[in-house]
């Protein structure tokens, strides 16, 4: 094994120069490019940072710069750290002050975003150069990404370049990637699958494809990316598949897809067969893989089997070569086969830990005895999973408070601590209602501080400020104080459904027939019948599996082809109404 990714990648490069690395639109970097283009950037970065390994901040748009900016971190003998510009000012600003990077690789238009006194580095005035060659040893940190925290403090997670590098290594004898592959990159690149769709092909010759954030919403528009580009490596969370799935439905063609790998949320099996019905025969090969941040994306693989799609369980097979999934109840001891333990996982692709967080690390990250007596290091998950009588495991949940939305995992108690912090807000608790399904939603419930009345806009306004939008309630319910079990614990199971709110009153002469059908489908998608022709569908709990719907259903009832963009920027029901109405004029 290599010593680092970024010496493993001038390997590949020097095999591969005229292969195409990355492609963004119309922009395509050849392996030579971006061993050119990233040599220029680490140039920089060691002329600007201080210190011997520098932590590089990396806040840019997606697109192909973001993967010659991780690159460049690495070559210049230092570790990654990439920021959303979708997230919140608030959130970004407490990740760097965190974190304490040399220095952020940016653009002229994001800069502002970047505290004052954290050096900034505009990628419009990097000059050609090359690095000093630096020494990096296979436990020197790679990356760090941030993931929700229980006390209101993301934590940012400590990955290495063996922890990276194993993973390549052990899914290569099962996946058996090719120069010849093409690979998306679909999600964020803050989100650790991103780490995957990113290293997977620069790792073997392959060809990433980025996907803009706006085509990532819509899957029409995705569908069209895969098949123009000829992707035959996807990933995906089943709730971003099911919406793409129901887009292929309309088309006869069938897409080039060889692989597709499923991860960050459960699965159920039984969903895929729509899909796998289609795709029968010489279909892409599908993969769930469980996975946490801190052991270095994917921690598990099993090939979906026909027999696996008429199972309603989620199935996520055994650990990766050199690897283990250990079953253990509270006390660290193995439980018995076909008991419910939590997951440890076991094994080099196990993080350094949390950065500036010891109690912490130490707490979930711990020494237990492994099946042949010795000790090994682990890292506790949190997560409920059974042994199966195929040696498998079943994914029953989690054992906290951390929950799964599309994709995304969440510390109900962060989103609680924000929520608490409002002045008209005493006492807060955040649930999620639907759990486990696609129409999984967060809703929120506070009691209101003396003499205080809470207003939901305000407090959503409040959330959104320091949150990502998949953490926002769909919510928000006023309680006058909060129902508790006979032992005085929350009794979650009591807490009532959101009440419906009245009706929004229009503005004189909006309320026109069109505007009316247009409200009552928002109403029917969002099961809130309350809603007002000027609310926001966002706003009112809408997210983008609800906003397919949508779409899905004004095609429907207005015989108008609309896209998801047309929602995300109408927002309201007047809005799209007027949109349409439009559009027939035109």
């Amino acid at each position: 094994m290599t010593a680092s990714l970024a010496e493993a990648f001038t390997t590949v490069a020097a095999t591969h120069p005229d292969r195409t690395a990355v492609r963004n639109g119309p922009t395509n970097l050849t392996y030579r490019q971006l061993d050119l283009e990233s040599d220029a950037l680490a140039a920089a970065i060691q002329e600007r940072a201080s210190g011997p390994r520098p932590l590089t901040g990396v806040l840019l748009e997606r697109g192909h710069t973001m993967v010659v900016a991780a690159l460049a971190a690495l070559k210049a003998g230092g570790s990654y750290l990439p920021l959303d510009p979708a997230s919140p000012p608030e959130r970004l600003k407490f990740i760097l002050q965190d974190a304490e990077p040399a220095l952020v690789i940016t653009s002229d238009t994001l800069s502002s975003n970047v505290p004052a006194g954290i050096p900034v580095l505009l990628t419009e005035t990097c000059a050609p150069g090359s690095p000093e060659p630096v020494a990096t040893a296979p436990d020197d940190r790679a990356y760090i990404i941030y993931t929700s925290g229980t006390t209101g403090r993301p934590k940012g997670v400590e990955i290495s370049h063996r922890n990276a590098l194993v993973l390549f290594t052990a899914t290569d004898g099962l996946f058996g990637f090719r120069p010849d592959d093409i690979w998306s990159l679909f999600h964020s690149y803050a989100f650790d699958f991103s780490v995957w769709e990113m290293w997977g092909p620069l790792l073997t010759g392959g060809t990433t494809v980025v996907v803009p954030t706006e085509v990532a919403r819509d899957p029409a528009a995705f569908r069209r990316l895969l098949r123009d580009e000829q992707v035959t490596v996807l990933s995906q969370t089943p709730t971003a598949f099911h919406q793409l799935a129901a887009e292929d439905e309309q088309w006869a063609d069938r897409l080039p897809l060889r692989t597709v790998v499923f991860g960050g949320e459960a699965l159920r099996p039984s969903d895929l067969k729509g899909w796998a019905g289609k795709y029968s025969g010489s279909g892409p090969s599908l993969i769930n893989m469980y996975g946490i941040t801190e052991t270095t994306v994917h921690a598990s693989y099993r090939v979906l089997s026909p027999a696996d799609l008429g199972d309603d369980r989620s199935l996520i097979g055994g650990p990766l070569p050199g690897s283990d999934l250990l079953l253990v109840d509270d006390a660290l001891a193995p439980v018995p086969d076909g008991t419910t333990g939590e997951v440890i996982v076991v094994g080099p692709q196990v993080g350094l830990g949390y950065l500036g967080r010891p109690e912490l690390t130490a707490q979930r990250f711990v020494e237990l005895c492994g099946p042949d007596g010795r000790l090994v290091r682990g890292y506790r998950s949190g997560d409920l999973a059974c042994r199966t009588q195929d040696g498998g495991l079943e994914y029953l949940g989690r054992a906290d408070n951390q929950v799964k939305i599309r994709g995304f995992r969440i510390e109900l108690g962060e989103i609680e601590s924000v929520l608490g912090e409002h002045p008209s807000v005493r006492q807060a608790v955040v649930t999620v209602r639907d759990a486990g399904t696609p129409d999984a939603t967060l809703v929120g419930y506070v009691v209101p501080a003396p003499g205080e009345i809470p207003d939901g806009r305000r407090l959503r306004a409040h959330l959104a400020s320091r949150l990502p939008e998949y953490m926002l309630p769909s919510a928000t319910v006023v309680l006058e104080a909060l129902p508790l079990t006979v032992n005085g614990k929350l009794d979650r199971a009591a807490l009532p459904a959101p009440s419906e709110a009245e009706p929004a009153p229009a503005e004189p002469g909006s309320e026109i027939p069109a505007g009316q059908r247009m409200t009552a489908v928002f109403a029917e998608v969002l099961g809130r019948p309350g809603i007002g022709p000027d609310d926001d569908f966002f706003e009112q709990g809408g997210h983008s599996l609800l906003a397919l719907r949508l779409v899905n259903r004004v095609r429907a009832r207005f015989a108008s082809r609309i896209t998801l963009q047309d929602v995300y920027e109408a927002g309201t029901a007047t809005a799209l109404a007027d949109l349409l109405r439009d559009r027939a004029a035109q």
